[in-house]
């Protein structure tokens, strides 16, 4: 995820001052496969790059004299405001640590081992060790199966179904537990990673049982109780691909615009992951049976289904292609004003707006099709995620989705302890 400036947002400059000493210090050294480093008490050698953002990378490592496999994040903080966000990250994980523990966690996030904060010429390092969950980021497994797939187009649309489904019934208890505390702001296909158990017939349309999924990165995650406060000032972030309306009318338009439309300003204030969580649901459920079209047949699918596989393709290409347009101006160091000025003569709030309109449309439609209560169920649920008129919370998406769960959504414990705090660097929970 990025972090994008509104244009018209008025906001107070972070604090830029390095530690003292910082001037004096070693810039901080990259990493590479085999470098050592301690944490928690335990000294943990680099293998492998996972990944890497604007600002930081992660590595998996292993703990020498033990088996055990660790997620490194290497944070590099140029300043007190990305220093508080990077501690933000740390104490969430450590917060819900014990739930993060066990065969089949409460909650679907990385379990904390420990952070540490170094000084260095930059500002600050941070090192967060967690542990390493399975699998691969979802955006990645559903690029490697597509048009790959050999399923019948009504087969394909059930598993796509099955496995969105298996999507918001693991994540929302999670996304639920967290929102008291604060919210993610990038939940989408590259930040959540899946599992298929081994041997699983990925065609089968069972597959929804054997597969896992976990809600990773909390870089870009604001505190819930300060965020009705700061949001007029704070930059929009995350992928835009995954952007509710109102992150498209905050960042073009600004905060006046978007305050002045309770609707949009309900949704940005306290919907964001809900609709990121449904977007990359309903991306889940079209992209898995857009994957098997080439063998669908003659009859492929129509009316309804067809509508809304089509209508996703063409709000899929439009925001594709202007994250890669934003993205380039990014990665080139450049000015995003021009770039938001045409995209702004493009129209793209008004678009998104209609974009999102017509799939709530069509999976209002698809619903009078489904013969399936479950999956009736699942189309009306990903249709409130991403209306700006509904007044659905994470809960209320998870109880319609089971209206008689084995374990009812009312019965999830919340903690409203308050801000989170975090230990000093160093600090294990036992």
């Amino acid at each position: 995820g990025r972090i994008i400036p509104s244009l018209s947002a008025s906001k107070e400059e972070a604090a830029v001052m390095p530690p003292p000493g910082a001037a004096d210090a070693a810039p901080a050294a990259k990493w590479a496969a085999g470098t050592e480093v301690s944490v928690a008490g335990l000294r943990i050698r680099c293998k492998a790059l996972l990944g890497r953002g604007s600002f930081s990378e992660v590595w998996s490592g292993e703990v020498l004299g033990s088996t055990t496999e660790l997620a490194l994040k290497d944070i590099i903080c140029k300043s007190q405001a990305d220093l508080d966000q990077a501690l933000l990250e740390a104490s969430l994980l450590e917060r819900f640590q014990p739930l993060a523990t066990g065969q089949v966690p409460v909650m679907r996030i990385p379990r904390y081992y420990g952070h540490r904060v170094d000084s260095c010429r930059e500002g600050w390092r941070i090192c967060l060790a967690m542990a390493r969950v399975p699998g691969e980021s979802l955006d990645s497994w559903l690029r490697k199966r597509g048009n790959k797939q050999q399923q019948d187009g009504p087969s394909s649309v059930r598993r796509g179904c099955a496995l969105a489904i298996a999507l918001l019934r693991q994540l929302g208890p999670t996304l639920s537990r967290i929102s008291s505390h604060v919210w993610h702001r990038d939940v989408n296909s590259h930040n959540i990673l899946i599992s298929v158990a081994e041997g699983s017939n990925v065609e089968d349309e069972e597959i929804s049982n054997r597969v896992s999924f976990w809600l990773i990165d909390f870089g870009l995650a604001v505190e819930a109780q300060s965020w009705p406060q700061k949001w007029h000032n704070t930059d929009v972030a995350g992928d835009c691909r995954y952007w509710a309306p109102s992150s498209f009318v905050m960042s073009f338009c600004g905060p006046e615009e978007t305050a002045a439309s309770p609707d949009f300003c309900s949704q940005y204030k306290t919907k964001l992951d809900i609709v990121g969580l449904g977007l990359t649901a309903l991306e889940l459920l079209c992209s898995t049976a857009l994957a098997s079209k080439e063998t669908w047949g003659p009859d492929g699918l129509r009316g309804s289904w067809e509508r809304l596989l089509d209508t996703w393709e063409r709000y899929r290409d439009d925001v594709t292609r202007w994250h890669s347009m934003i993205f380039q101006v990014f990665t080139k160091g450049g000015d995003i004003g021009p770039l938001y000025r045409q995209l702004g003569q493009e129209r793209v709030v008004e678009r998104v707006i209609s974009h999102i309109a017509e799939l709530r449309g069509c999976l209002l439609a698809c619903v009078k099709r489904a013969e399936d209560p479950s999956i009736q169920r699942l189309l009306t649920v990903l249709a409130e995620t991403i209306d700006e008129k509904s007044s659905y919370d994470i809960r209320q998406v998870l109880e319609h989705l089971d209206p008689e769960p084995v374990i009812k959504v009312a019965q999830i414990p919340v903690d409203h302890s308050g801000k989170l705090q975090w230990s000093p660097p160093e600090t294990l929970w036992s």
